[in-house]
């Protein structure tokens, strides 16, 4: 699994992302259960324009860890990227809720503070 998810970040990184997603599916098939291969797809999709497909991806992934603060920030990052302020609050929270422990207590005070921020895009 890790070979191809490997693979498939090498594809990414030069930019080919029909082998790059071929490589991280590949590496679903292996284990449906990892959720970092559902966000490498999930940005892949991001990055060919299909966003239903990328956040179809992050809410698996998100089905699949939700204790993982990765997954939820990153997940928050997308939803940013979409103009789903609401959205993207509620993942950045789920990782501030989840991330003691994991992160440190800097990287979740700034996370705090950047919901604040994001607040007041939404009405």
């Amino acid at each position: 699994v890790d070979a191809w998810i490997n693979l498939g970040d090498a594809y990414n990184a030069i930019g080919h992302h029909a082998e790059a997603m071929s490589a991280y599916a590949r590496a679903g098939q292996l284990d449906a259960s990892n959720p970092s291969v559902k966000i490498r797809l999930a940005a892949e999709y991001q990055a060919i324009g299909d966003t239903a497909s990328a956040r179809r991806m992050f809410d698996e992934a998100v089905k699949q860890a939700p204790k993982d603060p990765t997954v939820h920030y990153k997940y928050g990052m997308f939803l940013q990227s979409q103009r789903d302020y609401r959205g993207a609050i509620r993942e950045y929270q789920a990782f501030v809720d989840v991330a003691p422990g994991k992160y440190s207590a800097e990287n979740i005070a700034m996370i705090r503070q950047y919901i604040v921020t994001l607040g007041r895009y939404v009405p």
